[in-house]
């Protein structure tokens, strides 16, 4: 049996098409307008503020965001959830409001505690500022009229337990989900006619929660509820406010009363056992209503319908409603009807966006005839009806066909692409999901899409084969979320174990200095098991890890950016447990007073924004198999990463560099994964906070042309001196040649401060370079080998080392070389 969402209210009102009571949903005729009436005296018109980009885009039939609620003590939803609900006539055309517009509303989950935390008329979510990019934690709220709240905490009572310790809020800060044995968020459905309906367990019962557009009676929000077979009773948490008073009428109707205002709730449903009632009780936090239903043999579905208005009309308003309701109590067994929102969920839903987008690809130009890299581009599909804003915050190619990609953008959608082959000349876009939270990071495995956002890492799952997603499966939802805006959670890679890996920044204050509240997760590296089961910190003491990597044997690798406790930006070379230099991230009972050392430094016109890394997996990109590759979003370059192993140094295993590829992005890249297809380096990236790009977003192929690579490829410090090895063999007059050479070298101070000034390392209380004086150069017998001898050679946390030199070939050889000396 199947069921159309679009009459859903009706199927779970009667269940068992033998009971028609008529419920007028309002007094207005609907899709009337008021009457024109004429102004009293001519005003000027206001000059409208122009439309932002961010607020043209087509969200989807939800938002995933940290939203506000309206009434400001019922405090902010971490991870929410807004649905969007636009109430409709019975034949499915708009109810207008007496403005003439549409109504509009929503309901708004909160998938840490399975509550509905908000429902709400007469708009949706305020856009007004780019929510991907604000620095004000409360900027996206409720528009309209808010009409019910819960206060954060449990949306339903902790199984088994009775009294005021079956609400008590385990978590010590409020973040974070609940304990999954109690509640386990498990996704949300998109249904046929814009419906959702979200999925998780309380106990050892599942239950399907939808909204409902219209509830039955005017034209307020709506809920459905089914609940599973269980030996357990279940108490659903229904409404909740500061100042209210909660009551439970003689027919059996649920009241929230505010002074002279109310909100009624009338529960119903054939298949809810008779024994279900209202519980009302005044706590700390106000008036609070909660529906108990009694442990079932059988699913039980409800539907809770809503009224609100003046508390002395509220018996005269839902008196239809209880009359349904009594009704369908009446019904004999064999018309009940069970499972039927597992039923709708059950089979996907109809595509929202079928339009494939067609773009060329652009082949780039080489620098000369002898370029070894050349940069083509995947035409992102900026125009596009749903005004999606093509930001690539992720990518990853399909892995039965890796011509395919899936493509992540920061404001919440996922797209697919097709035609990645060697012209490029006939790409083909398809939008498949919406709504995410700020998806900065995607992975494929086995065909199958992840994509991680600020409050989980989110599996899309279709149902039904057309293409687009129809779950949005919680793969692991354990990451805690407070409301900074600075707390992005960054990419998505896994181990050969199959270990998930991400990043999440630490919750920087407005201006960039300092740090606010600090949760479980903030400033860490987090290792999630493959089943998505667990979720734990690898590795601590970050301030803004814009990307990472984790190699084919599992080394994990991370950038940081400068700011508090980072003096300039990093590229550290990750261990489990391991400490990166933030404090107020260590999650350390003692505060560290060292921390682990990078591999390596950058100057700030060199990366004042680290993106991620990825190794070279094979022969057919040059010679750098095997290698380690690092991306700067800040300057839109790729650099190769050149590390030397050390041992006895403290807090050191590593030092290295790296030198720049001569190669320009159109934006700042932060993601990079090798086609296993064709061999060749995939970049994507966008323009969000400070860098140098000069697009909005950008995906792009570096393609090896066959040509000789002329670039340094190693350096190593000795006691002694520099020995720099370079892909090609060059020509001995310039390579012996110390005047080929320039080194300078200085130190980073380790503080609270933002950022660093630079230091003398002969001399601390001066800001300057140290000039290095070059004895000799030497060329070694294998034509690509160059040992520098400097007499005064000293640990630093920043070296520059030039060169100009001529390879055998005739070809320049001039490059700039950053690294850093740990010791020898």
């Amino acid at each position: 049996m199947t069921f159309s969402p679009r009459s859903i209210a009706v199927v779970l009102s009667a269940l068992a098409a033998s009971v028609a009571v008529a419920v007028e949903p309002a007094t207005r005729p609907a899709n009337t307008k008021p009457a024109a009436t004429k102004p009293a005296a001519a005003k000027a018109a206001a000059k409208p503020k122009p439309t932002q980009r961010h607020q043209q885009i087509d969200q989807g039939p939800f938002v995933t965001a940290t939203i506000t609620n309206q009434w400001e003590e019922q405090g902010i939803t971490n991870k929410g959830i807004a649905v969007r609900l636009d109430a409709k006539d019975a034949s499915g055309k708009p109810l207008l409001g007496p403005d003439g517009k549409p109504i509009g509303g929503g309901v708004l989950f909160d998938t840490d505690t399975c509550r509905t935390a908000a429902a709400w008329t007469g708009g949706f979510i305020d856009f007004t500022r780019d929510w991907t990019n604000v620095r004000d934690s409360k900027s996206v709220k409720i528009v309209g009229k808010q009409f019910m709240g819960t206060h954060v905490g449990p949306g339903w009572a902790k199984p088994g337990t009775v009294g005021d310790d079956a609400w008590k809020d385990p978590r010590p800060q409020g973040f974070g989900p609940l304990p999954h044995s109690w509640l386990k968020y498990k996704g949300v459905y998109r249904l046929n006619g814009g419906f959702t309906a979200f999925a998780y367990s309380v106990g050892n019962c599942d239950v399907i929660d939808m909204p409902l557009e219209k509830s039955g009676i005017g034209d307020l929000p709506g809920r459905a509820l089914e609940i599973g077979a269980s030996d357990q009773q279940a108490m659903v948490l229904v409404a909740q406010r500061a100042g209210a008073t909660a009551r439970v009428t003689d027919t059996g109707v649920a009241v929230l009363e505010s002074g002279e205002d109310a909100t009624a709730f009338v529960a119903m449903g054939s298949t809810l056992p008779k024994e279900t009632k209202w519980l009302a009780d005044q706590t700390a936090a106000g008036g609070r209503l909660v529906l108990s239903i009694p442990p079932r043999t059988k699913p039980a579905t409800l539907t809770i319908h809503t009224w609100s208005g003046k508390a002395a009309d509220v018996a005269a308003q839902v008196s239809p409603l209880v009359t349904q309701r009594d009704q369908l109590r009446a019904l004999p067994e064999s018309k009940n009807i069970y499972g039927v929102l597992t039923e709708l969920t059950g089979h996907g839903s109809r595509p929202l966006w079928p339009d494939v987008i067609t773009t060329a690809g652009q082949l780039g130009q080489p620098r000369d005839k002898n370029a070894p890299y050349i940069v083509d581009t995947i035409t992102l599909p900026d125009d596009n009806p749903w005004k999606s804003w093509m930001r690539p915050g992720g990518f990853d190619f399909f892995t039965s066909d890796p011509t395919r990609a899936a493509i992540c953008n920061w404001s919440g959608d996922v797209w697919t692409v097709s035609g990645i082959t060697g012209d490029l000349k006939e790409l083909k876009w398809r939008r498949i999901a919406s709504g995410l939270f700020q998806p900065l990071g995607l992975r494929i495995v086995n065909d199958q899409i992840y994509v991680i956002g600020r409050d989980q890492i989110t599996k899309l799952v279709d149902l039904n084969g057309d293409g687009e997603t129809d779950f949005y499966q919680s793969f692991n939802n354990d990451m805690e979320v407070t409301p900074n805006f600075h707390e992005f959670t960054f990419g998505l890679e896994t181990d050969k174990a199959g270990n998930f890996y991400c990043a999440k920044a630490g919750p920087v204050r407005n201006g960039g200095r300092g740090f606010d509240q600090i949760a479980a997760h903030h400033g860490s590296i987090l290792k999630i098991s493959p089943d998505g089961q667990t979720l734990e910190r690898y590795a601590t003491g970050f301030r803004a890890p814009t990307g990472f990597g984790v190699g084919p044997d599992g080394q994990v690798t991370a950038g940081d950016n400068e700011g508090s406790w980072v003096p300039k930006c990093r590229l550290a070379w990750v261990k489990a447990g391991g400490f990166y230099g933030v404090v107020p991230t260590a999650h350390r009972d003692t505060p560290p007073t060292d921390y682990d050392r990078p591999l390596c430094w950058f100057p700030k016109n060199i990366d004042n924004s680290s993106g991620g890394q990825t190794w070279v997996t094979s022969n057919q990109w040059g010679p750098f198999e095997n290698r380690l590759l690092h991306l700067s979003y800040g300057t839109c370059s790729l650099f190769l990463a050149m590390k030397q192993d050390v041992a006895g140094v403290p807090n050191a295993t590593v030092q290295g560099g790296v030198v720049r590829f001569p190669l320009s992005f159109d934006s700042g890249i932060m993601r990079a994964r090798f086609n296993p297809a064709d061999g060749q380096l995939y970049v994507a990236g966008l323009k969000g906070w400070q860098t140098s790009a000069g697009k909005d977003g950008c995906f792009q192929r570096v393609r090896y042309t066959g040509k000789t690579v002329h670039m340094p490829t190693a350096i190593e410090a000795t006691k002694t001196g520099l020995t720099i090895t370079f892909t090609c063999k060059l020509s001995a007059e310039e390579a012996n040649d110390p005047q080929s050479y320039a080194i300078e070298r200085w130190n980073y101070l380790w503080a609270e401060n933002y950022g660093s000034a630079d230091y003398s390392v002969s001399d601390p209380t001066k800001s300057a370079h140290d000039t290095v004086k070059i004895k000799s150069a030497k060329l070694q017998p294998d034509g690509k080998t160059v040992v520098l001898e400097i007499p005064d050679m000293k640990p630093a946390m920043q070296y520059k080392t030039e060169v100009n030199l001529v390879s055998e070939d005739d070809a320049d050889v001039r490059f700039e070389i950053y690294h850093t000396v740990h010791g020898f």
